[in-house]
């Protein structure tokens, strides 16, 4: 009897140890981690499962702009190591043209307050401006007609120190010498000599 009772809690106990390894084995089934394959599969994609690596990548420039070829050529690579698919591509490119299409905007109205403020501050001196602006404008365009350069004419219309103040005064004062070198000639310039709409204005 006693024998009979050992057999049975040995065999409760055996049962116990089989259910425990059993949950254990499911256990360790149901965290298996996601094979190593598939993790590469994902980065080689870039993230998106819908988007391909190109082997080149189209840049849309918006209206206006034009493509820089040496750019282009230069981010290529970037974006490939990146793994950027051509949407995610045109998404950066089009970010970055238009921070440098408002770059742009911003400087040419920098240029062309300065170009204003320049010119006001001309007009407004009570020496160079008021009502001898016109004159004065007139004296100093003569001067650099007759000794400036074609090109130094079109560095100072590019670069817009044409209407600089101290440029002024120091055209104004060569064109005063010509006129005292021409006795009898008024003001040794005529209304042809004033100033063109950039220089002077």
């Amino acid at each position: 009897m006693a024998e009979e009772e050992l057999t049975d809690g040995q065999n409760d106990i055996d049962s116990g140890t089989e259910e425990s390894q059993t949950d254990v084995t499911t256990n360790e089934s149901e965290d298996e981690v996601t094979p190593e394959g598939d993790i590469e599969t994902k980065d080689e994609e870039g993230g998106d499962s819908d988007g391909e690596i190109p082997e080149s990548y189209e840049f849309d420039m918006p209206e206006g702009m034009e493509l820089d070829q040496g750019l282009a050529d230069a981010i290529t690579p970037i974006f490939k190591n990146l793994k950027l698919n051509q949407d995610q591509a045109g998404e950066l490119t089009a970010a970055f043209a238009e921070y440098k299409k408002q770059e742009v905007a911003d400087g040419e109205k920098a240029f062309n307050d300065q170009q204003d403020q320049w010119s006001s501050d001309i007009r407004n001196d009570k020496e160079l401006g008021g009502e001898a602006f016109e004159k004065n404008a007139a004296i100093a365009r003569a001067a650099i007609d007759r000794f400036g350069t074609p090109d130094l004419k079109t560095l100072l219309e590019d670069t817009g120190f044409g209407n600089h103040p101290e440029l002024f005064k120091f055209s104004l004062a060569i064109g005063k010498l010509l006129a005292e070198d021409q006795p009898g000639s008024g003001n040794a310039v005529n209304e042809e000599t004033l100033m063109e709409d950039r220089l002077y204005k």
